[in-house]
């Protein structure tokens, strides 16, 4: 018997999203090997930007390693998951690239760099799908 799925759903993913601050980001250095970071980051939601209007923000110091890495080498995974408690355990992973919204970041991040996600994948769970037995 297959397993049931415990994938969020679209909408399950952006208020995930929406509650996270702060996330892990894997870059690739010059040698293909994986640097992660732990990034603030936020949904930001306009609808002139991508045909939804969702955009993961995230920020950087400028002068960092996975700023550099970014800079030769765009394509990014980010990560982040909360666990109130065992069955209440749920996470998210996005895939993609990538590019440099501005210099400064908002009021909240003064002095970062700030960079905008284009996800081309997204992996997700929620434990609170998976059935208990009787």
């Amino acid at each position: 018997m297959p397993r049931e799925s415990i994938q969020m759903k679209r909408n399950e993913v952006l208020a995930f999203l929406e509650r996270m601050h702060w996330g892990a980001l894997g870059t690739l250095d010059a040698s293909g090997s994986p640097v992660a970071d732990v990034v603030p980051c936020r949904l930001e939601r306009a609808i002139d930007r991508d045909p939804d209007g969702n955009q993961l923000l995230f920020a950087l110091e400028p002068e960092s390693k996975s700023a550099e890495n970014i800079a030769r080498d765009p394509r990014v995974c980010w990560s982040a998951d909360e666990y109130p408690s065992y069955a209440e355990i749920r996470g998210a992973t996005l895939h993609g690239r990538a590019r440099r919204q501005r210099e400064d970041g908002p009021e909240k991040w003064p002095g970062l760099s700030v960079y905008a996600l284009e996800v081309d994948d997204v992996v997700s769970f929620d434990f609170a799908k998976i059935r208990q037995s009787p």
